[in-house]
């Protein structure tokens, strides 16, 4: 995995205050199932998929290859959501 050195991140502007919102969204929800619909609804960390590239220079952050096709994902390291192989998996 390379070095990417998170304190050169161009974050868009308003971006932080849609963060911390929507965290407080997902704070104040009583039941996973809200949480859920919260998370699935909201694409915000797409909104820095182009800074993100810029730092990594267009390369995947874990082998270095020219990221050439993409959906855009941030991070595959660890599942938002759900795992589909495996029923029990929420994500977290």
């Amino acid at each position: 995995m390379r070095y990417i050195d998170l304190s050169k991140i161009e974050i868009p502007e308003g971006w932080l205050e849609k963060a911390n919102g929507l965290a407080q969204q997902l704070n104040e929800v009583d039941s996973d199932e809200a949480r859920d619909n919260i998370i699935a609804k909201n694409q915000i960390w797409r909104e820095l998929f182009i800074p993100l590239s810029k730092l990594s220079n267009g390369k995947c952050w874990y082998s270095e290859a020219l990221d050439v096709m993409s959906d855009r994902d941030i991070d595959h390291f660890r599942p938002k959501s759900k795992v589909e192989d495996d029923k029990q998996h929420d994500g977290y």
